[in-house]
């Protein structure tokens, strides 16, 4: 949101005015305060703006040329979406779409400015997750660099952002931030899963051997996401991050997790859901296959509830524990930081 003034100031492009106002319009319509619009005045305007969107880009053929307003529009259409309680086949198309422009736009585009501030914030949804549905819903309310991340996981395909190109050239100019950096980690995620349903339907003995790479990959991911916490953790006079408080079992009492910023929220959300998918991915690779090879106990020592069940029942509960704060994200989208407990 931080670049929509400077974005529209420079811009003539009705479809971008359309969308920033279809996103104003949206939040002015829900969240605890009094609506001082309407949820149909909302709906309306969200309605005209896809329309103009659409006569945008059959006009173009889907190349425009003015990509960054462009896709400057489709994000504050997706912001509008979540808002509007769209249904989630919908909003996946829309994000399969947004995805697709910022492939065609090449990324020399967004290597600095305007530009790379929209990659920035859009890259996490274009890398998420089909695997845990229930968390996916969850995680598709802190938008954020993802997405690209969030499509890839959906979909179970690997992202064109794993690429060297895509990896390097949009932060040529400007160095990704720690929070960033974990996306770059889960990245291998989608393309490991990719590789496990292409296997499915293999011989025997090639899924095998497909099972045991791709547990082997997902162990290094594990790793680097181990790294990314540490360097993460470490910031100079920063407060513990990933540490939750889990209900005792059978409790019905869920107390709320808050962080010293929307960013230490996300990054504890996404590096908790990440290290899910991994463990979830193993343990289901690991009864599928029970011959395959691996270091079981050096797993299972790096888990601190014990068993995967456990592990997942763990960081499940501290994903749902950061929710509040997340819609509060949403409802205020100003600041960013500073939403701490009184």
């Amino acid at each position: 949101m931080e670049v929509l003034p400077e974005l529209t100031a420079a811009s003539t492009n009705s479809v971008l005015t359309s969308a920033v106002n279809t996103l104003a319009v949206t939040l002015l319509s829900g969240g605890p305060v009094a609506r001082t619009v309407s949820l149909s005045s909302a709906w309306e305007s969200y309605s005209l703006a896809l329309t103009s969107l659409r006569d945008e880009l059959r006009s173009a053929s889907g190349s425009p040329s003015r990509p960054s307003e462009i896709i400057g529009a489709i994000m504050c259409l997706l912001l509008s979406e979540i808002h509007l309680n769209t249904n989630l086949r919908s909003w996946t198309a829309h994000l399969e779409g947004f995805a697709q422009s910022v492939r065609l736009a090449g990324p020399q585009l967004f290597s600095s400015g305007v530009p790379h501030k929209l990659f920035v914030g859009a890259c996490p949804l274009l890398v998420s997750f089909k695997r845990l549905g229930d968390i996916t819903q969850l995680l598709v309310a802190h938008a954020g660099y993802w997405p690209q991340v969030v499509l890839s996981f959906f979909i179970r395909k690997k992202s064109f952002l794993d690429s060297d190109e895509w990896r390097r050239v949009p932060f040529a100019e400007v160095p990704p931030s720690l929070f960033h950096q974990l996306f770059g980690k889960a990245l291998a995620i989608p393309t490991i899963l990719e590789k496990i349903e292409e296997a499915a339907t293999a011989p025997r003995e090639s899924a095998v051997s497909t099972a045991e790479d791709s547990v082997r990959q997902l162990i290094a991911v594990l790793d680097a996401l181990e790294l990314w916490k540490d360097d993460f953790q470490g910031r100079e006079a920063s407060p513990p991050v990933f540490g939750g408080v889990v209900a005792e079992r059978g409790s019905r009492e869920w107390p709320p997790l808050w962080f010293q910023s929307i960013t230490d929220c996300n990054a504890a959300s996404h590096f908790w859901a990440f290290r899910a998918i991994c463990l979830a991915t193993i343990d289901q690779l690991d009864a599928e296959y029970p011959e395959i090879a691996f270091d079981r106990q050096r797993l299972a020592t790096r888990m601190a509830a014990g068993s995967v069940f456990e592990e997942m029942r763990q960081l499940s509960t501290w994903i749902c524990q950061c929710v509040g704060m997340a819609i509060l994200s949403l409802t205020f989208p100003y600041p960013q930081t500073a939403l701490k407990e009184e």
